[in-house]
C-alpha cells in the first residue's frame, strides 16, 4: 500500500499573526456594520475575510493587498502622531501594532510562504509606501483642516 501525504499545510507564524489581526478587523467591521446598518462595513469585513483565506491559500494578491494596507496604516498612524501635540494612546498603540505587522510581512518566512524573491527591494518599497502615506496624510491635514488666519 502506498502512503500519501495528506497533511494540511500550516502557514508560518509570520502569516498567522496578520490573519488574526484581519480576523479581529472583520469582527469589528461586522459589529459596526450591525450597529450602523452600513454596507461599507460589511464590504470591509468581506475584504478582511478574503485576506484571511488568501493568506492561507498562498494567493500573492492577498499578500500584496495585506502588506499594502498595513503600509498605509503605518503611514497614517505616524502622521496622526506627528500632527498632534500630545498623541492619543490609541494612535501610539495602533502605530506599534501596524509597524509590527508590517515587519512580519517582510520576514523571510513570510516571503518564502508565497515564493517571493528579491526581498530587499520589496522591503524598501513597503517602507517607501508608508512614508508616502504619511506625507499624503500630513498634506491632507494641512490642506483640509488648516484654520485660516
Amino acid at each position: 500500500m502506498i502512503a500519501t501525504d495528506r497533511r494540511i499545510p500550516v502557514p508560518p507564524w509570520t502569516i498567522i499573526v496578520p490573519q488574526l489581526m484581519w480576523l479581529l478587523s472583520a469582527f469589528m467591521f461586522v459589529c459596526f456594520g450591525c450597529l450602523s446598518s452600513s454596507t461599507f462595513n460589511f464590504s470591509m469585513a468581506g475584504f478582511s475575510v478574503f485576506l484571511i483565506v488568501g493568506l492561507y491559500l498562498r494567493w500573492r494578491v492577498a499578500f500584496w493587498l495585506s502588506a499594502l494596507c498595513y503600509a498605509v496604516i503605518v503611514g497614517y498612524d505616524i502622521a496622526k502622531i506627528l500632527a498632534s501635540v500630545t498623541p492619543p494612546p490609541s494612535a501610539v498603540l495602533g502605530a506599534v501594532i501596524s509597524v509590527a505587522i508590517l515587519i512580519l510581512h517582510q520576514k523571510t518566512t513570510s516571503m518564502r510562504w508565497f515564493g517571493i524573491e528579491r526581498q530587499r527591494i520589496i522591503r524598501f518599497l513597503f517602507w517607501l509606501l508608508s512614508a508616502l502615506a504619511c506625507v499624503a496624510y500630513e498634506l491632507w491635514i494641512i490642506h483640509f483642516l488648516a484654520k485660516p488666519d
